[in-house]
């Protein structure tokens, strides 16, 4: 299932040291659910601002949201800009809200 196959990727990232310290730490309990990442991870054992995590969030939203955008542009040949980045908004999100 992709569940494990996230957890082997996860587990492999924090097997990384540098200065004896993993470089990523914190992050199969986001895998699970069970936590925040904004409460959970931490970087060489350091927890980022809660507000890098909106940005890395915001980020891969905006990722989902362009591939919405092209399979818009795409399939139903859409080419008015505005038209399509409405669309595109509105579709990306039920992403966009579960990802905070």
């Amino acid at each position: 299932e992709r569940i494990y196959m996230l957890l082997y990727i996860a587990r492999r990232i924090q097997s990384v040291r540098c200065c004896g310290r993993s470089v990523i730490d914190g992050i199969e309990s986001v895998i699970h659910g069970n936590i925040p990442a904004s409460k959970s991870v931490r970087i060489c054992g350091i927890r980022p601002p809660r507000y890098f995590f909106y940005m890395v969030s915001g980020t891969l939203c905006d990722f989902v949201q362009f591939f919405i955008d092209y399979f818009l542009y795409k399939s139903i040949g859409l080419e008015d800009p505005s038209m399509c980045w409405a669309l595109g908004f509105g579709l990306s999100i039920v992403v966009r809200h579960s990802s905070h």
